[in-house]
């Protein structure tokens, strides 16, 4: 609606023809998508009107594991009764061949965990090199307090060293770690 109270709203002459034009445009030209759940949860006017608006083109639903209208396009061409649950995933295109999804063909609906591309990273081993000793293989030791008879600090009675620490023994990287690909959470569809 204009800001100017006198110049004529551009779309019809109310709020519902202007939710009409607002849903039409989005159908045609966005993916259906956008709408958050949080967008979705009622609560305001307006919201009910534009989920309604929506819902009422029976080719849009919000995919929050609502129950499907009775009219609704999905529920009339395959049965499907809820809308599903995409609440935090992204939407991911089904692959047929399986040549883009690491997890090859995966069912429409199929839900995939996020994950990272297997990976290492270099160490900074400069402040390691200043280090020296052995390391220790075995020890024994007491427990006792202040008066030496039982209690909960440790003494060390006995150290048995191993080998001597060597700046030449540290990996310069990590080991590689991961799955096939990057990924968030997602739903194939």
């Amino acid at each position: 609606y204009p800001i100017n109270k006198n110049t004529k709203p551009p779309i019809g002459e109310n709020i519902d023809d202007y939710l009409k034009d607002l849903v039409n445009w989005c159908l045609e030209n966005t993916y259906p998508g956008f709408l958050t759940a949080e967008f979705a949860q009622e609560g305001t006017l307006s919201r009910s009107k534009l989920i309604q608006a929506f819902e009422d083109t029976k080719k849009f639903c919000i995919p929050d594991n609502r129950s499907l209208p009775d009219n609704c396009f999905v529920k009339e061409k395959f049965g499907i009764s809820r809308a599903p649950n995409l609440l935090g995933r992204f939407l991911r295109h089904y692959d047929s061949g399986g040549s883009t999804d690491s997890s090859g063909s995966r069912s429409l609906g199929h839900t995939q965990e996020d994950s990272f591309k297997s990976h290492d990273h270099d160490l900074d081993l400069s402040k390691l090199y200043s280090l020296r000793g052995r390391l220790v293989t075995d020890y024994t030791s007491i427990r006792r307090d202040s008066n030496w008879s039982t209690g909960s600090t440790s003494f060390v009675t006995h150290i048995q060293y191993g080998d001597s620490i060597k700046s030449s023994d540290y990996p310069s990287y990590t080991k590689y770690k991961g799955d096939d690909e990057t990924r968030p959470k997602n739903t194939c569809i």
